[in-house]
């Protein structure tokens, strides 16, 4: 069993509280991690991940991931629950 530390836990990343209306914003899209396997494939669709962080949404906990789209210069800021059941933000990004 893996323990963390105080230290461990201080230096975790917290999840990024928003509003739905903030998910267009340059504050909800940095800090972004690399992406990891797929998470929740079926609600991904065909873009690509290319960043994800914790955040709470409106208070609910969830994942935003980041997704490439099929026009050049507009990302996907996708937000789902953590068992992947609810779509809590879904939110294209630029032009």
């Amino acid at each position: 069993m893996l323990a963390l530390s105080s230290a461990d836990t201080a230096n975790a990343p917290q999840a990024l509280a928003l509003r739905a209306d903030q998910l267009a914003t340059p504050a909800a899209l940095t800090g972004l991690h690399p992406p990891g396997p797929p998470a929740c494939p079926a609600r991904v669709g065909d873009g690509h991940p290319i960043g994800e962080r914790d955040v709470l949404l409106d208070g609910r906990p969830g994942r935003l991931l980041v997704l490439t789209t099929d026009k050049p210069g507009r990302l996907r800021a996708l937000v789902l629950s953590a068992d992947c059941a609810t779509v809590l933000a879904d939110t294209l990004v630029g032009r």
